[in-house]
């Protein structure tokens, strides 16, 4: 009996609290929660040493009545070498459209992070399948894989 009790007051405490989610307790956006949800971050290596770091959101996610008629990615990026040479591959598939934003850009309130020493892209491939393999390539360096996966609710 005293497990019993015990098992049903802690599924009514828990049950109360299933209407919220991570987002429920801060001040953001509709849009700034679906963008945390699917931003993903990689490093870029060499050999053991860390060349820099990317950043992306999948835009096709979180705004879809914009974004429908390819995938498009905010990216941003932070590298020691520069950013000669930058490529972003979708699937082993070159983007079709590089965009360099500035710092301040429309899509500024997707995320935390605004700094000048980073830059910001927004890159365009062509329709794929339900898995997206985004990668960033700087000169012979590669990004670790970021995978994305469609979400068709």
């Amino acid at each position: 009996m005293k497990f019993f009790v015990i098992t049903t007051l802690f599924l009514l405490l828990f049950s109360a609290c299933s209407s919220q989610n991570a987002f429920s307790r801060f001040n953001i956006s509709h849009e700034h929660a679906k963008s945390e949800e699917n931003i993903l971050s990689a490093k870029i290596y060499h050999n053991k040493n860390v060349l820099g770091v990317v950043s992306c959101v999948y835009l096709n996610a979180v705004m879809p009545q914009k974004y429908q008629d390819a995938e498009y990615f905010y990216v941003y990026l932070y590298s020691k070498k520069g950013t000669d040479n930058l490529s972003f591959m979708l699937n082993n598939i070159s983007a079709i459209n590089i965009k360099e934003l500035e710092v301040n850009n429309e899509f500024i309130n997707l995320t935390a992070s605004n700094v000048d020493w980073q830059r910001y892209y927004l890159i365009k491939f062509k329709t794929q399948g339900e898995i997206l393999v985004f990668k960033t390539k700087i000169a012979q360096f590669t990004s670790s894989p970021m995978i994305f996966k469609k979400n068709n609710e």
